[in-house]
C-alpha cells in the first residue's frame, strides 16, 4: 500500500511538472503530490520508525541512495513551496521564478532517484 501511495505522490508531481506552463493544472498537482509524499514520510515515521532505523540498521547502498535522495527531496519542497507561494501572491519577479525553477527541478530529480531506488530496495527484500 506504501508503494502505491508513494507512486501515486511521484506521478502526481510529474503531471504538475508537465503542466509547469498551465498554473491552473500545475498547483493543484503538485500540491496534492507533494502533500500526499510528506504524509506518507510521517506515515512510515509513525507506523515504522523509519528515521530511527537509520540510525541503527545496516543498509546495502542502493537502500541509503534512497534515503539520502528522498530526504533530499524532501527538504528540497520546502524552498519550492516558498517560491511558488510568492509567486502565487503576485511576486512573479523573474529572480522568483527562477529561483523557483531550479529548486523545483532539483527536487523532481532528487525524487525520482528516490522513487527509482524504491523499487530496487522493494526487489531486493
Amino acid at each position: 500500500m506504501n508503494d502505491a501511495l508513494a507512486t501515486v505522490a511521484f506521478l502526481l508531481i510529474v503531471a504538475g511538472w508537465t503542466q509547469r506552463r498551465n498554473r491552473g493544472r500545475h498547483v493543484p498537482l503538485v500540491l496534492a503530490g507533494i502533500g500526499l509524499d510528506l504524509a506518507l514520510v510521517v506515515w512510515l515515521e509513525l507506523s515504522r520508525g523509519v528515521v530511527e532505523k537509520t540510525m541503527t540498521d545496516d543498509f546495502s547502498m542502493l537502500r541509503w541512495v534512497h534515503i539520502w535522495s528522498s530526504t533530499l527531496a524532501v527538504v528540497l519542497y520546502l524552498p519550492t513551496l516558498w517560491f511558488g507561494f510568492r509567486m502565487l501572491r503576485g511576486a512573479a519577479d523573474a529572480a522568483v521564478r527562477k529561483r523557483h525553477a531550479v529548486v523545483a527541478t532539483l527536487a523532481l530529480v532528487a525524487r525520482t532517484i528516490g522513487f527509482v531506488c524504491m523499487w530496487g530496495v522493494e526487489a531486493t527484500k
